[in-house]
C-alpha cells in the first residue's frame, strides 16, 4: 500500500514536543505505513530527519504553535480525508442498534481509520454524531443492519472494492501452509482492509476460499515462499503490490495502468495534471485530472470542474476532512466553523488563485501554510478572530494581490531566521560600524527631524528601537536608508515606513501597526528578487504602503521571496549613505582580513558598487567605491597604498578645508545660538502664556459663578416684584375698605366735627383735596391736623407709587438691555445704572412710609376707624416688599457693573494671551526655518566633513609611505567628529607632519645619475621565448619590460629610494632623422626598504614621455625631459625605481622607426636615497649592468 502519498510534506519544519512513537532505521515510505497502522493513538502526522521518524497525534490544526522551523527535518502531515476516502457517505442517515465499538472526541476522519484498524470485529462502517462527536463503528452494512434517517448523523460505509488496487490477484491458485492468521465468515473485502491493517505481522498476500467466505493472511508470498505455490480449484491469492499510483514514464488515463491504479495517475508532487493521457507540466486548462475531481464533492462541497471550483460555504464545518483537487482554483470555505487550517489541507494547490476562509472562528494560522500558493491572489481572512496577525503566513505568496483583515486587526512582522556567519560581523549584538562613528550631521537636529511629516533618516547603523526618538504626531512616513538596520525589541508604529538597507535582521523584535476601518486590499504583496542578489519586499494594506524592505543578503529577508520576476521592483539606495559607506570600510579596513571577500568592509563597498551602479544621482559614488575596493584588495595581497597624490598636496587640502571648516563652524554655530535664543524665548513665551492661560481660566470661572450668581439674583428680584405687586393689590382693597370705614364712622358723628372730620378724610383721599376751615371744636381740629398730615403722607406715598413706576420702567429697560451679559455694552449700562442708583433715596421713602403708617393710621381715634389697621397693615408690607425690590435691584446693578468689568479684564486677558501665542506661532516659524537652515547648513558641513575625512584617509597613506609608519591617532578620520574636533584634526595632522621631517636618522641624499645599461646577455639568435634578451624584445614588439629587484647587492644599504625623474636612450634606434619619443611606465607596483624592513607598495602605474634628438650633443638632445613639469613638481607620489618597468616605442609616434641597429638601452634615474643605519655612502653617479 502506498501510504506515503496520503501525507503532505513539508522540508525543514517539524511539530516539536509531541512525539508518539520513535522508529529509527526505518525509510520514510515505513514511517508512513506505521503511521497508517498504529492502533493505540491517531496518527496524524510524523517527522523524519533521515535517520529516526516520530510519530505524532498533533498537526498543524490541532497545535499551530508547535509547528516550527528545523533544519534537516522533513514535516508529514496526513492529508484531509485520507481515510475518508475509503467510505462512501450518506448524509443524515444511521444504523440502529447496530454499533460494536463507541468512540468519542474525534473527528469523521479519525472514525474511519479506526474502523480500517479494527481487529476485534471486522468494521464494515460507522456513523458519526455530529452534536456529540462520537461515531459507532459497526460490523453491519445497510444492507445486513437496520438503516434509519437522523437529522444529527452521517453514515460511511466501506466501498465495495475500494482496496482492491493495492492487490495483484492470480485465480485458482494458493499459498500452501503459510498462513499466520484466518478469518472465515468475512468478503474479500474485509481481507483486504484486514491485510493492509494487520499489525502483529506484515502481510504480503493471502488466499480466500469462496466456498467458505475464508481468508488466510500470511508473511510470506510467492516470491518468498515460492515452493508453497500452487493451484488449487475455488481459492484465489492476493498479494500486495508494491509501487505508486502513478507510472515513472509520464504517461496517465484510460490505457495506462499503474502499480497501484487503473488508469494511472499523475505523481501528486510532481506533473500532476493529466492531459492527453500524458502528465503535463504547467497549469492545465483542459482535460481529466486523475488526482480527484471524479471524488471533489463525495461529501459537504460542490464541485465545478469548469472552472476548477470547490464551494464548501454555510455548511458548519469544524473541519477539512475531504479531498481538495490538486488542480482548484476557487476554495471557498466562508462561514464556516473552522478554528484552524491545517497544512496539509493546502499542499499542493499551486493553482488556487482564491482562497476564503472569511467568517470563521480562525484566531492563528501555522506558518508555511500557504508556501504551495504561487498562484494565490486573493485572500480572506475577514470576519475571524486574529487579534495579531502574523505577516509570515502570506509574504511568501508571489502572487498575493487582495489581501481581507478585519478592522483593527494588529499586523505583525516576526523574524526567527539567524544570519550566515560573516568574518567580522557583529551587528546583531551590537554596532559593527562603531569604529567608524555616528554621522550626527547627516539627518539634521532632532527637533527639526520631529517636525517632518514625511521623514528621512541616513545612518550605517539603525535600530528600530530608537526610531521614536525621531517621530512625533506629526510624523506621516519614514524612509530609512542605512547599511544595517535592526529590531532589538518590537516596535508598533502608525505612518508608512520604508526601508533600503544592506541587511535587514530582528533579536527577538517585530514590527506592527494596527489597521484603520474597514477591510483592505491590495495589492498586498509584492515581492521578488532583483539583481545582484537584491530582494524586495512590499506590504500594501488598505492602499497604504505600511512597509518595504529592500536587502541583498540572503539571510537578511525574513521570508525569501521565489518569485524571480522584477518588473515593479526597483532597489532604492542614498547617495549620503552610500558616500559613508564607502568612508567607513576604508576606517574599518584596517581591522579587518581583506583577504577574505566576505569582510565586512568588503560587504559594504560591494553592497554600495551594486546599488550606485543604477546610475543617477548616486552613481557618482561608483567610482570611488571601484577605486576604494582595489585599494582593500591590494591591501588584503599585502601591499601598502599609495595615493597618486603627494602628502605635501593632501596637506594643502587639509588646510584649504580648514578654512572651509571654520566658516562653517562659525555659521553653524550662530545658526546654533539663534535657534537657541529662539528656544529661550520661545520658553519665556511658553511659561508667560501659561501663566496667562490660568489667569483666563480663573477670570472666565469667575465670571461664570458671578454669571450663574445674577441669574439667581434675578429670578430672586422677579419673585420679590411678584409679591411687590400682591401688596399693591391688597393696598387697594385696604384703601376701599378703610375709606368705608369713613362713611360708617361719619354717619355715626351726628356732630358737625365728625361730619367735618369726614370731609376732612375724605378730601385726603381723593389725592389733593383740601380739608374745610372748620374750627368750631378744639379736638376737631386737632384731629384734622393730624388728617392733613397723613394727606401730606400720603401724596408722598402717591409721589413715591409714581416714582416706584419710574423705578420700575428704568429696571425692566436695564434687565432687558443686558439679559444678554455677552453683548451687553459697559458704557450704556453704565448710564443705566446711574439711573437705577436714585433707588438708594427711595429706600429711605419706604422706611418713612411704613413710620408714617404707623403713626398717623395708629394714632389716638384714627385707630377707631373701621379698616384702619388692615390699610396700616397693607401699607407696611407695600414699604417693605418695595423697600426689598429696591436693594434687590441695586445688589443686581451692582453685579452686573462688577460683570462688565469682569468682561473687560476677561477680554484684555484674551488678548494678551492670542498675542503671545501669535508671537510663539511667529517664533516657533521662525525656529522651524532656522532649524531647516541649521539641517541644510549641518548637511554642507557633512559633506565637508566627508571630503575631508576622504583626504584624511590619503593623507594617512600618503604619510606612511613618506614615514614608513602608521598616522597619529589623534587625527585619524571618524563620522561622528563635529567641526571643532575636525579643526583640531588637522592641525594635529599638519604638527605630525612637521615632526615627521625630522624623524629620519640621516635626511634624504639626492643622486643625480643612476645608469641602468639593458642589453642582451646572449646571442640575439638565441632569445626565442627566453627572458633575458631585453632588446631582441625591444626589436619585436617596440616595448621591452624588466624588473629592478631590490635585494641586488648593489642596493644594500638603500632606504627610502625615490625618483624624481627618468630617461631612457635606445642606443642604436633611427627615426629618420627624427626626434625619438620613448614611452616609460612601471606596474603600478614597487619595493622599498626602511630600516631593515621590506615594503611593498601598490599605486596607479607611473607614466612619463622622454623624447631627444638621437643625433644630439649630449646636454642638448633632450626636448622632453621625463619628469613632471616644474610647475607641478611635490603634486604627485614619488615611486621607487624597484619595480617592473615597461619601455615603449610607438609606431603612432615615431613613423620612421628603425630598431634593426638598437644594441643597448640606457636608464637614468634622478632622485633622493636614505642611507641605512650601516652608513652606506651613496654615489651621485653610478652605472649597473644588467
Amino acid at each position: 500500500m502506498d501510504a506515503l502519498s496520503e501525507f503532505a510534506k513539508r522540508s525543514d519544519r517539524r511539530m516539536s514536543g509531541h512525539d508518539i512513537r520513535t522508529y529509527c532505521g526505518v525509510s520514510v515510505e515505513e514511517c508512513a505505513r506505521r503511521c497508517h497502522t498504529d492502533t493505540d493513538y491517531n496518527c496524524r502526522s510524523f517527522e523524519h530527519d533521515g535517520s529516526c521518524c516520530r510519530t505524532s497525534e498533533a498537526n498543524t490544526e490541532n497545535d499551530p504553535s508547535h509547528y516550527e522551523v528545523h533544519s534537516g527535518t522533513d514535516y508529514y502531515e496526513l492529508k484531509p480525508g485520507a481515510w475518508l476516502d475509503y467510505y462512501t457517505e450518506f448524509k443524515n442517515h444511521r444504523l440502529r442498534d447496530s454499533a460494536n465499538q463507541i468512540l468519542c472526541n474525534i473527528k469523521p476522519d479519525d472514525c474511519g481509520r479506526k474502523c480500517m484498524q479494527a481487529t476485534d470485529f471486522q468494521c464494515r462502517s460507522f456513523y458519526f454524531d455530529r452534536s456529540f462527536g462520537c461515531c459507532y463503528l459497526s460490523e453491519k452494512t445497510r444492507s445486513s443492519g437496520s438503516y434509519v434517517s437522523s437529522s444529527s448523523h452521517d453514515y460511511h460505509e466501506v466501498k465495495s472494492g475500494v482496496l482492491s488496487d493495492y492487490f495483484e490477484v492470480q485465480r485458482h491458485h494458493q499459498l500452501a501452509n503459510n498462513n499466520d492468521l484466518v478469518l472465515c465468515s468475512v468478503t474479500v473485502d474485509d481481507c483486504y482492509q484486514r491485510c493492509l491493517q494487520e499489525t502483529s505481522f506484515t502481510c504480503k498476500s493471502f488466499d480466500f476460499t469462496h466456498s467458505w467466505g475464508c481468508c488466510y493472511l500470511s508473511s510470506a508470498d510467492r516470491t518468498t515462499a515460492s515452493s508453497s505455490y500452487q493451484s488449487a480449484s475455488g481459492i484465489d491469492y492476493y498479494q500486495v503490490k508494491t509501487g505508486y499510483r502513478w507510472r515513472p514514464d509520464g504517461r496517465c488515463g484510460h490505457g495506462y495502468s499503474a502499480d497501484l491504479a487503473n488508469p494511472a495517475e499523475c505523481d501528486p508532487d510532481g506533473d500532476y495534471c493529466c492531459v492527453s493521457t500524458r502528465c503535463q507540466t504547467g497549469t492545465c486548462s483542459s482535460g481529466a485530472d486523475y488526482r480527484g475531481w471524479n471524488r471533489c464533492g463525495e461529501r459537504e462541497c460542490t464541485c465545478s470542474t469548469s472552472d476548477k471550483k470547490v464551494s464548501c460555504n454555510s455548511h458548519s464545518l469544524s473541519y477539512v476532512d475531504f479531498f481538495v483537487p490538486r488542480s482548484t482554483r476557487y476554495l471557498d470555505l466562508r462561514s464556516n466553523d473552522l478554528h484552524g487550517v491545517p497544512v496539509s489541507t493546502l499542499a499542493g494547490l499551486d493553482e488556487l488563485t482564491t482562497l476564503d476562509l472569511s467568517g470563521n472562528h480562525i484566531s492563528t494560522l501555522p506558518y508555511g501554510l500557504m508556501d504551495d500558493l504561487r498562484s494565490l491572489q486573493t485572500l480572506k481572512l475577514n470576519g475571524n478572530l486574529f487579534t495579531n496577525f502574523a505577516m509570515g503566513t502570506v509574504l511568501n505568496i508571489p502572487s498575493l494581490r487582495n489581501f481581507y483583515l478585519s478592522s483593527s486587526t494588529r499586523v505583525r512582522f516576526t523574524w526567527s531566521y539567524q544570519p550566515e556567519s560573516f568574518p567580522g560581523v557583529s551587528c546583531p549584538g551590537s554596532n559593527c560600524y562603531s569604529s567608524c562613528g555616528d554621522p550626527s550631521y547627516l539627518n539634521g537636529p532632532q527637533d527639526w527631524s520631529r517636525l517632518q511629516s514625511h521623514l528621512v533618516i541616513k545612518k550605517l547603523y539603525f535600530d528600530l528601537a530608537d526610531l521614536f526618538y525621531y517621530v512625533s504626531d506629526a510624523t506621516q512616513s519614514v524612509t530609512i536608508y542605512a547599511n544595517t538596520v535592526v529590531t532589538s525589541v518590537g516596535v508598533s508604529f502608525n505612518f508608512d515606513l520604508t526601508i533600503n538597507a544592506r541587511e535587514f535582521w530582528t533579536d527577538d523584535g517585530y514590527l506592527s501597526f494596527s489597521l484603520p476601518s474597514g477591510q483592505h486590499s491590495g495589492p498586498m504583496v509584492s515581492c521578488g528578487k532583483l539583481d545582484d542578489n537584491w530582494q524586495q519586499i512590499n506590504i500594501n494594506i488598505g492602499g497604504r504602503l505600511k512597509v518595504n524592505l529592500v536587502t541583498n543578503e540572503s539571510y537578511a529577508m525574513p521570508y525569501p521571496c521565489s518569485q524571480t520576476s522584477s518588473s515593479a521592483l526597483t532597489a532604492q539606495a542614498d547617495k549620503d549613505v552610500l558616500g559613508l559607506t564607502v568612508q567607513c570600510a576604508r576606517i574599518l579596513a584596517d581591522s579587518h582580513d581583506l583577504s577574505d571577500p566576505r569582510s565586512l568592509p568588503m560587504r559594504m563597498l560591494d553592497w554600495t558598487i551594486a546599488q550606485s551602479r543604477r546610475g543617477g544621482a548616486i552613481g557618482v559614488v561608483h567610482s570611488d567605491a571601484v577605486q576604494a575596493k582595489a585599494q582593500l584588495k591590494l591591501a588584503g595581497a599585502g601591499y601598502h597604498y599609495v595615493p597618486y597624490m603627494s602628502m605635501a598636496v593632501y596637506q594643502n587640502m587639509l588646510s584649504n578645508y580648514y578654512s572651509q571648516i571654520n566658516v562653517y563652524r562659525q555659521e553653524y554655530n550662530r545658526l546654533m545660538d539663534r535657534t537657541q535664543s529662539i528656544n529661550i524665548r520661545l520658553e519665556a513665551a511658553r511659561a508667560l502664556l501659561s501663566r496667562v492661560n490660568d489667569v483666563t481660566t480663573l477670570q472666565a470661572q469667575d465670571l461664570a459663578d458671578l454669571e450663574q450668581e445674577i441669574e439667581r439674583t434675578k429670578q430672586t428680584r422677579v419673585d420679590m416684584k411678584v409679591r411687590f405687586e400682591e401688596s399693591k393689590v391688597a393696598l387697594d382693597d385696604a384703601r376701599l375698605a378703610f375709606e368705608e370705614g369713613i362713611e360708617q364712622y361719619k354717619q355715626e358723628q351726628a356732630a358737625k366735627a365728625a361730619f367735618g372730620f369726614l370731609r376732612a378724610i375724605l378730601s385726603i383721599f381723593t389725592l389733593g383735596a383740601q380739608p374745610p376751615e372748620d374750627d368750631s371744636v378744639a379736638d376737631i381740629q386737632e384731629l384734622i391736623g393730624a388728617v392733613v398730615d397723613i394727606a401730606n403722607t400720603i401724596k408722598m406715598l402717591s409721589a413715591l407709587f409714581d416714582q416706584l413706576a419710574d423705578f420700575d420702567a428704568i429696571l425692566d429697560e436695564t434687565m432687558a438691555a443686558v439679559e444678554d451679559l455677552s453683548l451687553a455694552e459697559y458704557e450704556d449700562y453704565i448710564l443705566d445704572v446711574q439711573q437705577a442708583a436714585d433707588l438708594h433715596v427711595s429706600l429711605v421713602e419706604w422706611s418713612n412710609l411704613k413710620v408714617a403708617a404707623d403713626v398717623l393710621l395708629g394714632h389716638g381715634n384714627v385707630q377707631k376707624i373701621r379698616g384702619s389697621g388692615k390699610y396700616r397693615r397693607a401699607l407696611s408690607d407695600t414699604s417693605q416688599w418695595g423697600k426689598a425690590v429696591s436693594e434687590q435691584t441695586i445688589a443686581l446693578a451692582q453685579m452686573m457693573v462688577q460683570y462688565q468689568s469682569g468682561q473687560r479684564w476677561l477680554k484684555a486677558s484674551e488678548r494678551e494671551r492670542d498675542r503671545i501665542q501669535a508671537q510663539i506661532s511667529l517664533d516657533e516659524s521662525r525656529r522651524e526655518i532656522s532649524l531647516e537652515t541649521e539641517a541644510a547648513a549641518g548637511m554642507q558641513a557633512f559633506q565637508v566633513k566627508l571630503g575631508m575625512n576622504n583626504i584624511l584617509l590619503d593623507y594617512c597613506g600618503s604619510y606612511f609611505y613618506f614615514q614608513f609608519r602608521q598616522c597619529g591617532s589623534n587625527y585619524r578620520p571618524s563620522l561622528s567628529d563635529d567641526m571643532l574636533t575636525l579643526l583640531q584634526k588637522i592641525n594635529n595632522a599638519n604638527r605630525d607632519a612637521q615632526a615627521s621631517l625630522g624623524s629620519f636618522t640621516r635626511v634624504p641624499q639626492p643622486f643625480d645619475d643612476i645608469q641602468i645599461n639593458l642589453s642582451d646577455s646572449i646571442n640575439a639568435d638565441d632569445c626565442q621565448g627566453i627572458d633575458r634578451c631585453p632588446i631582441d624584445q625591444l626589436k619585436q614588439t617596440g616595448s621591452l619590460s624588466f624588473t629592478l629587484d631590490m635585494s641586488d647587492p648593489t642596493f644594500s644599504g638603500w632606504d627610502r629610494v625615490r625618483i624624481e625623474r627618468i630617461r631612457a636612450y635606445i642606443r642604436g634606434a633611427d627615426n629618420t632623422g627624427s626626434h625619438l619619443r620613448v614611452s616609460i611606465s612601471n606596474s603600478g607596483e614597487f619595493q622599498d626598504r626602511y630600516q631593515g624592513t621590506d615594503y611593498e607598495f601598490a599605486s596607479l602605474p607611473v607614466k612619463r614621455r622622454f623624447e631627444y634628438n638621437p643625433n644630439g650633443l649630449p646636454g642638448s638632445d633632450i626636448i622632453v625631459d621625463g619628469e613632471v613639469h616644474q610647475s607641478f613638481t611635490g603634486y604627485f607620489y614619488q615611486t621607487t625605481p624597484f619595480t617592473t618597468w615597461v619601455i615603449q616605442l610607438l609606431p603612432s609616434l615615431n613613423p620612421g622607426l628603425d630598431l634593426s641597429r638598437v644594441t643597448q638601452v640606457e636608464l637614468h634615474f634622478k632622485g633622493s636615497v636614505v642611507t641605512n643605519y650601516r652608513g652606506v655612502e651613496i654615489p651621485k653617479n653610478l652605472v649597473i649592468n644588467l
